[in-house]
Formats: C-alpha cells, structure tokens, sequence
C-alpha cells in the first residue's frame, strides 16, 4: 500500500519545512549564512551517502529473501552497515582535518571551527541513522520506514527550536547531529525486529568477496549521488570566499525552499508515479517503453509544473511568509531556482531507467561531463558573477547540459524517443498559466494596498490556490496538452494512495468535466 509512503513523505516535508521556518526566522540572514556555509561543508562530505550502500540493501535483501538465503541477507546487512560507517567515517576525519583551515580561509564568513566539526561528526551520524530506513526498505517495510524518518524529523524540529534559541548556529547545525544520534535507538529496535520475523538477528561478518560484491554494486552509485550535488555544496562553499554572510543566507534561504519542494515533487508526489515506474523496469528497451515512459512523464509534468509555476510567481507572499521580509533577495533567487530547475523534469526518471538497464557508466559520464562543466565555470566566473551566476551555472547550464545528454542516452540505449510536442504544449501551457496568476497576484496585493504582513501573504497565497485549480486544467486542456486518457492515466497512477487519491480524483472529475465542455477526448 503506498499510502503509508506517501503520509510519511508528506509528513516529512511538512516537518523539514518546519525546522527550516525555525532555524531561518531566529537566525536572521546573517547568522544563517553561516549555518549555509556549514551544512553546505556537511552536504559535500556526506555527498557519497556512503558510496550507495544503501541502494545495495534496498537491492540486495529482497534478492536473497526470494532465494531464501538467510545468511546471506544477514551477511548483507552486516557488510553493508561496516562499509557504511568505515566510508563515512573516513569523511567525518576528512571534515575534523579540513575545519580549522577553513575557518581560517574563510574569515569573511567567521564560521567557528567548532560548527564545521559539528557538520562533520554529523555526516557519520546521519549515514548510522539512515542505514535501518535502507534496511526496512528492503524488507518491503516502507511503513516503518516512514515512521522511522518522521520520527528523526520531529527530534530534528524540537532540537532546533531549543538549541538554536540557546547556541545560534552552533546549535542549528547540533540539532541535526543529535536527532540522528537519537534515531538510532528506535531504528535499530526497528531492524532487530524485523530480522525477527524472518530469522534468528545476528552478525554474520562478510567475506572480502561479499564486500568487494558490495562496493562493486555500490561505488557507481555513490559517485553518482557525488556528481550530482557536490557542484552545488563546492559552489556555495566557493562563493564563501566573495560574498557577505547577508547575501548567502539569502541564497540560503531560497535553495532549502527549493530543496522542500524538491523533496515534495520527488517524494510525496513521486509516489505516485511508482507503480508507472516498475511497469517500465519490467520492459524490455523496444517500444513498449517509449509509450510507458511517455504515460509517465505526461502524469509529471501535469502534477509537477503547476507546482513550480505557482511556487516561483508567489515566491515574493511564500518566502516572506516562512522566514520573513528580512530576506529581501531570496524570493529572486528561489524564482530563479526553480526556472532553471524545470528544465530538467521531462528526463527525470531516464536514470532509474538506465540503472534498471544496467547502463549505470551512462549515468556516470552525464553527471561527470555535467560537473566537469560547471567546476570549470565556477572556478571562472562566479568570483564576478556572486550569486546570480552561481545559480545560472547549477540549475542552467547544468541542467541544460544534462537534459540533452541523458536524451541521447536514452534514445541510444532504450530506443526512446521523446514527445516533443507533448512536452512543448505541457511547458507552453504552464507558462500561460503562469502568467495568468502573475496577473492574478499583482491584482490582489494592489486591492489590498498595504505593506507585506503576514495576513497579506496569507491572502495572496490562498487566492492564488483557488485560482490555480480552477485555471491550470483549464489552459492545459483548451491547449491539447491533457485529454481525457491523460486524466484516466493519472487516475490510476494516483489510485493507491488511500484517502490522498480522493483529493486527487477530484481534480481529475473536475478537468473531466472541462475536457467535455471544450469536446477534448
């Protein structure tokens, strides 16, 4: 049942975006610059997620469950826990070495050595809490699992309301430390248990084979999840050198608002994509996954481009209404975020493809030419170009870069090919639909003529939603970019997601009755 998923997903994004409201409204921009610079130090050292061994657990247990290897699972959760910490061990000493001299290179930011050695403890930390949620995974317990991140999350919330209050930055960055050390007990209470009901849990130690097996399946995975995100961790770090506190904790603020919701469309929303998604890791690379695909980047860009239209055209009520009106270059940042963000959606899911194809070096060489490319602009321009250009490298030219090399993989390895004027009528459509609530907003905070409070954002943004589901189907369906088949496909993709589903059917009976009125079938 997804449901449970996809609660503990939205649960979880309501609660990170809780911590972050918190941390961001008692720091004030200057002090969460510093925090900015700190976790970014902690994000690029746990950039590996312990080179993707949990990926392996996820792989691995339901491997050896179906060919009823009890050993085995237990030698895999064993190897895969040992490889784990030894990984993220060898980068919390990494970060303990590096933390004096960085607090000395970079001066201007006057981040205290004690803070980055804090971030980095945290990285062996967050890997030892992260590894029982791999592990349930693997034994179809995705649930608990959800419990499980809720609970690290709600310890995450309470340790930041106090300890930031109490220490500052120092505190904000101890507060994820102490929450994943706190998670450890119910995690592996957790673990304990489930290995219960299908063997007797103990530590099995694994052969040099077995872990070499691990690292062989793991390291492409973690020097994917590197490649991916170390360029945005290296840059923020970089820019460390040339701008003031004030302005990172502006870009601060918009990339964790943009990170929430990332984390909600991957997540909460992504759920609903799964069942779509493993009937297209069944195909083989001929037609039949062109047309599977094509149902389920449609169902994607529907639910999701909405979502980033409406969140950049109020980024001005949004942001000031979660960390407040201090933050006057955020809501320009986090517009500019997700524009260039979007660019990226409609290949989005081309590298679970390719990791189910086994074309995993694919991914590799994308993100390596990707990151490649913009280290080279970094290094060259940001010095001149501050902020701005940082994200114009990251979520532009990255993302441009990486769209077009994952469409040529795709079509090379899977024979895919692209709707292209489906996807130009989906981006069209939600342009047009952005520009309607653009009107739509500047026509509300003109009526109500007073400075930005918190009633005023609140105002704008509940007229803006009630616009938007009225307009979006609307301008989507009058374009031809959703038909009704695009509305039963969607239906049944988001139909196992209990109570959830019915909001959505909703939607889906409401943009019926539009595609009737408008005679699109």
């Amino acid at each position: 049942m997804l449901y449970p998923i996809f609660l503990g997903q939205l649960l979880r994004v309501v609660l990170t975006a809780s911590s972050f409201i918190v941390v961001a409204r008692l720091l004030e921009p200057a002090s969460y610059g510093v925090y900015t610079f700190a976790m970014s130090f902690y994000m690029l050292l746990n950039g590996f997620l312990a080179f993707g061994v949990g990926a392996y657990v996820g792989y691995a247990i339901p491997e050896l469950m179906r060919k009823k290897d009890k050993e085995g699972v237990l030698r895999a959760i064993s190897g895969s826990y040992i490889i784990a910490i030894a990984v993220s061990g060898a980068f919390t000493l990494l970060g303990l070495c590096l933390s004096g001299y960085l607090s000395g290179t970079f001066s201007n930011i006057a981040v205290s050595p004690t803070v980055l050695m804090i971030a980095s403890v945290t990285v062996v930390a967050y890997i030892a809490s992260s590894m029982p949620v791999n592990v349930l995974i693997g034994f179809s317990k995705g649930g608990l699992s959800a419990a499980l991140v809720v609970f690290i999350q709600v310890m995450q919330l309470l340790f930041s309301v106090v300890l930031t209050l109490w220490f500052g930055v120092a505190g904000a960055v101890a507060a994820t430390l102490l929450a994943c050390l706190v998670g450890l007990i119910p995690g592996a209470y957790l673990v304990y248990a489930t290995v219960s009901e299908y063997c007797r849990p103990r530590i099995l130690l694994p052969s040099w084979g077995e872990l070499r097996e691990i690292l062989r399946f793991a390291w492409p995975v973690g020097v994917t999840n590197f490649l991916n995100n170390g360029m945005l961790y290296f840059s923020v770090i970089y820019i460390g050198l040339f701008v003031m506190t004030v302005t990172l904790g502006n870009y601060g603020a918009a990339s964790t608002a943009y990170s929430l919701l990332a984390l909600f469309l991957s997540g909460a929303l992504g759920v609903s994509l799964l069942p779509v998604l493993s009937a297209v890791r069944e195909l083989k690379p001929k037609g039949e996954v062109n047309t599977t695909y094509g149902r389920m980047l449609n169902i994607q860009l529907v639910l999701m481009l909405p979502l980033m239209a409406f969140t950049g055209v109020m980024a001005v009520p949004l942001l000031y209404l979660l960390v407040g009106a201090s933050y006057l270059t955020a809501p320009l940042y986090f517009v500019l975020i997700v524009s260039g963000s979007s660019i990226f959606l409609f290949t989005n899911y081309v590298n679970s493809l390719l990791i189910s194809e086994k074309h995993t070096f694919s991914i590799i060489k994308v993100n390596l030419v990707s990151a490649v490319l913009q280290l080279a602009l970094i290094l060259a321009l940001i010095q001149y170009t501050k902020v701005i250009g940082m994200i114009v490298i990251i979520f532009f030219i990255g993302n441009i870069a990486e769209t077009f090399l994952f469409a040529r993989e795709a079509r090379r390895h899977l024979s895919m090919r692209f709707d292209t004027r489906k996807i130009l009528l989906l981006y069209s459509g939600a342009l047009a639909f952005g520009l309607v609530l653009a009107g739509v907003y500047l026509a509300t905070s003109h009526y109500l003529a007073a400075a930005p409070t918190l009633l005023n954002d609140a105002v704008e943004l509940a007229v803006a939603i009630v616009v938007s589901v009225l307009i979006y189907p609307v301008i989507q369906i009058a374009l031809g970019a959703v038909t009704k088949d695009d509305l039963d496909s969607m239906r049944l993709a988001t139909s196992r997601l209990g109570r959830a589903s019915q909001l959505f059917n909703s939607l889906f009976c409401y943009s019926g009755r539009i595609c009737e009125l408008l005679g699109r079938k």
